[in-house]
Protein backbone atom coordinates (compact mmCIF):
# COMPACT_ATOMS: atom_id res chain seq x y z
CA UNK A 1 0.00 0.00 0.00
CA UNK A 2 1.97 3.24 -1.35
CA UNK A 3 -0.57 5.93 -2.07
CA UNK A 4 -2.62 5.95 2.01
CA UNK A 5 -3.55 9.21 0.99
CA UNK A 6 -5.06 8.67 -1.76
CA UNK A 7 -7.50 5.80 0.62
CA UNK A 8 -10.78 7.12 1.68
CA UNK A 9 -11.85 4.31 4.06
CA UNK A 10 -15.20 5.03 6.20
CA UNK A 11 -14.40 5.48 9.94
CA UNK A 12 -16.10 2.62 10.61
CA UNK A 13 -13.92 0.21 8.45
CA UNK A 14 -10.51 1.76 10.17
CA UNK A 15 -12.18 1.08 13.31
CA UNK A 16 -13.31 -2.37 12.20
CA UNK A 17 -9.15 -3.13 11.02
CA UNK A 18 -8.19 -1.66 14.24
CA UNK A 19 -9.93 -4.24 16.26
CA UNK A 20 -8.78 -7.17 13.85
CA UNK A 21 -6.47 -8.87 16.05
CA UNK A 22 -4.11 -11.67 13.88
CA UNK A 23 -2.71 -14.55 14.86
CA UNK A 24 1.07 -13.76 14.56
CA UNK A 25 3.34 -11.08 16.99
CA UNK A 26 5.18 -10.30 13.46
CA UNK A 27 1.86 -9.99 11.53
CA UNK A 28 -0.12 -8.09 14.20
CA UNK A 29 3.28 -5.28 14.33
CA UNK A 30 2.37 -5.16 10.43
CA UNK A 31 -1.06 -4.00 10.49
CA UNK A 32 -0.51 -1.95 13.42
CA UNK A 33 2.38 -0.31 11.79
CA UNK A 34 0.45 0.42 8.79
CA UNK A 35 -2.79 1.62 10.64
CA UNK A 36 -0.38 4.36 12.56
CA UNK A 37 1.13 5.27 9.14
CA UNK A 38 -2.40 5.76 7.35
CA UNK A 39 -2.95 7.58 10.09
CA UNK A 40 -0.45 9.89 9.68
CA UNK A 41 -0.35 10.18 6.08
CA UNK A 42 -4.49 11.47 6.53
CA UNK A 43 -3.36 14.16 8.86
CA UNK A 44 -0.48 15.42 5.94
CA UNK A 45 -2.81 15.40 3.49
CA UNK A 46 -5.33 17.27 5.83
CA UNK A 47 -2.39 19.99 6.47
CA UNK A 48 -1.28 19.77 3.13
CA UNK A 49 -5.13 20.73 1.72
CA UNK A 50 -5.41 23.54 3.94
CA UNK A 51 -1.95 24.92 3.48
CA UNK A 52 -3.00 24.59 -0.33
CA UNK A 53 -6.88 26.85 0.48
CA UNK A 54 -4.43 29.36 1.79
CA UNK A 55 -2.68 29.51 -1.06
CA UNK A 56 -5.09 29.54 -3.54
CA UNK A 57 -6.95 32.98 -1.08
CA UNK A 58 -3.24 34.87 -1.87
CA UNK A 59 -3.62 37.52 -4.15
CA UNK A 60 -1.05 35.19 -6.78
CA UNK A 61 -3.41 32.67 -7.36
CA UNK A 62 -6.93 34.27 -6.64
CA UNK A 63 -7.84 35.21 -10.03
CA UNK A 64 -6.77 32.02 -12.09
CA UNK A 65 -8.07 30.12 -9.25
CA UNK A 66 -11.80 31.68 -9.88
CA UNK A 67 -11.38 31.34 -13.93
CA UNK A 68 -9.94 28.09 -13.78
CA UNK A 69 -12.66 26.60 -10.97
CA UNK A 70 -15.01 27.30 -13.88
CA UNK A 71 -13.47 24.53 -16.10
CA UNK A 72 -15.39 21.08 -15.79
CA UNK A 73 -13.71 18.53 -13.96
CA UNK A 74 -10.77 20.92 -12.97
CA UNK A 75 -10.87 21.84 -8.61
CA UNK A 76 -8.94 23.34 -6.28
CA UNK A 77 -5.96 21.21 -6.03
CA UNK A 78 -5.45 20.77 -9.74
CA UNK A 79 -5.54 24.16 -10.61
CA UNK A 80 -3.32 24.88 -7.90
CA UNK A 81 -1.11 22.41 -9.63
CA UNK A 82 -1.32 24.12 -13.11
CA UNK A 83 -0.70 27.34 -11.89
CA UNK A 84 1.90 26.77 -9.82
CA UNK A 85 3.76 24.50 -12.61
CA UNK A 86 3.20 26.33 -15.78
CA UNK A 87 4.03 29.36 -14.17
CA UNK A 88 3.58 32.34 -16.72
CA UNK A 89 0.99 31.10 -20.12
CA UNK A 90 2.13 33.90 -22.24
CA UNK A 91 5.69 32.20 -22.00
CA UNK A 92 4.06 29.49 -24.22
CA UNK A 93 3.44 31.40 -27.53
CA UNK A 94 1.45 28.47 -29.26
CA UNK A 95 -0.75 25.31 -27.78
CA UNK A 96 2.04 23.21 -28.94
CA UNK A 97 4.29 24.54 -26.99
CA UNK A 98 2.27 24.00 -24.05
CA UNK A 99 1.72 20.55 -25.59
CA UNK A 100 5.66 19.59 -25.49
CA UNK A 101 5.78 20.84 -22.09
CA UNK A 102 3.02 18.65 -20.79
CA UNK A 103 4.36 15.88 -22.91
CA UNK A 104 1.13 15.64 -25.26
CA UNK A 105 3.28 15.34 -28.10
CA UNK A 106 4.43 11.90 -30.09
CA UNK A 107 7.90 11.42 -31.05
CA UNK A 108 9.21 11.95 -34.94
CA UNK A 109 11.64 10.22 -36.39
CA UNK A 110 12.87 11.78 -39.90
CA UNK A 111 15.97 11.20 -42.07
CA UNK A 112 15.63 12.08 -45.61
CA UNK A 113 12.36 11.62 -46.97
CA UNK A 114 10.47 9.83 -44.37
CA UNK A 115 8.83 10.98 -41.81
CA UNK A 116 7.29 8.45 -38.89
CA UNK A 117 5.25 9.49 -35.82
CA UNK A 118 5.46 7.08 -33.14
CA UNK A 119 4.14 6.77 -29.46
CA UNK A 120 4.00 10.14 -27.59
CA UNK A 121 7.24 11.61 -26.11
CA UNK A 122 8.98 10.43 -22.77
CA UNK A 123 9.87 14.47 -22.81
CA UNK A 124 7.85 16.95 -20.61
CA UNK A 125 6.59 17.12 -17.42
CA UNK A 126 5.02 13.56 -16.05
CA UNK A 127 3.25 14.86 -13.77
CA UNK A 128 1.40 17.53 -15.56
CA UNK A 129 0.96 14.94 -17.87
CA UNK A 130 -0.68 12.62 -15.56
CA UNK A 131 -2.74 15.54 -14.24
CA UNK A 132 -4.40 16.67 -17.54
CA UNK A 133 -4.91 13.14 -18.94
CA UNK A 134 -6.50 12.39 -15.33
CA UNK A 135 -8.62 15.85 -15.92
CA UNK A 136 -9.80 14.98 -19.40
CA UNK A 137 -10.94 11.54 -18.10
CA UNK A 138 -13.18 13.77 -15.88
CA UNK A 139 -13.99 16.18 -18.41
CA UNK A 140 -15.58 14.11 -21.11
CA UNK A 141 -18.15 12.66 -18.39
CA UNK A 142 -19.24 16.44 -17.90
CA UNK A 143 -18.45 18.35 -21.30
CA UNK A 144 -20.69 17.55 -24.05
CA UNK A 145 -18.79 18.98 -26.16
CA UNK A 146 -15.43 17.08 -24.84
CA UNK A 147 -17.67 14.07 -24.85
CA UNK A 148 -18.24 13.89 -28.04
CA UNK A 149 -15.12 14.52 -29.90
CA UNK A 150 -14.34 11.88 -27.90
CA UNK A 151 -16.76 9.63 -29.27
CA UNK A 152 -15.45 10.83 -32.68
CA UNK A 153 -11.72 10.19 -31.79
CA UNK A 154 -12.61 6.14 -30.23
CA UNK A 155 -14.26 5.38 -33.21
CA UNK A 156 -10.57 6.07 -35.14
CA UNK A 157 -8.27 5.04 -32.48
CA UNK A 158 -7.98 3.51 -29.02
CA UNK A 159 -9.77 5.51 -26.21
CA UNK A 160 -5.99 5.88 -24.69
CA UNK A 161 -5.14 7.70 -27.73
CA UNK A 162 -8.41 9.30 -27.67
CA UNK A 163 -8.03 10.64 -24.46
CA UNK A 164 -4.74 12.43 -25.29
CA UNK A 165 -6.44 14.29 -27.87
CA UNK A 166 -9.18 15.16 -25.53
CA UNK A 167 -6.22 16.23 -23.06
CA UNK A 168 -5.16 18.57 -25.93
CA UNK A 169 -8.20 20.14 -26.54
CA UNK A 170 -8.42 20.43 -22.98
CA UNK A 171 -5.18 22.19 -22.17
CA UNK A 172 -6.01 24.81 -25.42
CA UNK A 173 -9.16 25.69 -23.24
CA UNK A 174 -7.41 26.33 -20.02
CA UNK A 175 -4.82 28.28 -22.00
CA UNK A 176 -6.93 30.73 -23.87
CA UNK A 177 -9.02 31.03 -20.12
CA UNK A 178 -5.63 31.75 -18.47
CA UNK A 179 -4.28 34.01 -21.49
CA UNK A 180 -7.63 35.60 -22.38
CA UNK A 181 -8.45 35.59 -17.97
CA UNK A 182 -12.06 34.97 -19.45
CA UNK A 183 -14.62 32.51 -17.96
CA UNK A 184 -15.08 29.15 -18.98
Amino acid sequence: MDNYADISWSKKFIKELQSVELKTVSGQVALDTYLKELDFLTQQRKQLDKAIIELSESEQFRNNLRLLLKVPSIGITTTMTLISEIGYIKRFKTLDQLCCYFGLIPNTHSSGENDKIGRNTKRGNKFLKHVIIECAWKAIRKDTGLYLYYKNQIARMEPNKAIIKVAKKLLNRIKLVLTEQTEY
